[in-house]
């Protein structure tokens, strides 16, 4: 916010007006999931020619996968990760098992232990369960299994209301 750094003397009041020439507010990312897929799509075919790659397709199941993410690094962080998935698909088509989000998977800067594998299961089910609004049906065809496995799964690990 330019005008509050002005205000505290933390930036000049002519260069502000020099650059503040149109302001424009946009929500982020993970309010406006409908704009995932075109988005997703101008950058991929924006890559794929600037690597002189072939035109390359995004499955629909990885289209929902990119809608159920809440990109915290906005549109810079769905451009790295269609850009990396071009890089390591398989086949001519990007499906989900492409998709990496590095956020997910960073080492907890903290210094804690690392997680069991039962334990990476389980908080991975819980983020994709919230990120699905704890809708069951849509949390396991993000995760790539049956609603029956899922469901044990959450029984498994005490998660939701099946751990009654």
């Amino acid at each position: 916010n330019l005008a509050a750094l002005v205000r505290a003397g933390q930036f000049r009041e002519d260069l502000r007006y020099r650059i503040n020439t149109l302001t424009l507010e946009i929500p982020p990312l993970r309010e406006r999931s409908e704009d995932v897929a075109p988005l997703a799509q101008a950058l991929l075919a924006g890559a794929s020619s600037a690597c002189e790659a072939e035109q390359v397709e995004i499955t629909p199941d990885a289209l929902e996968v990119l809608r159920a993410y809440a990109w915290p690094g906005n549109i810079r962080e769905l451009r790295n990760v269609l850009e990396r998935a071009l890089l390591f698909r398989k086949g001519s088509a990007i499906d989900r098992k492409a998709l990496y989000f590095d956020r997910e998977l960073e080492p907890d800067p903290g210094g804690a232990p690392a997680l069991t594998l039962d334990e990476a299961e389980q908080k991975h089910i819980e983020q994709t369960l919230r990120r699905q609004g704890g809708r069951v049906d849509e949390a396991a065809k993000v995760l790539g299994v049956s609603r029956s496995a899922l469901y044990a799964k959450l029984k498994k690990y005490r998660i939701g209301p099946s751990a009654e």
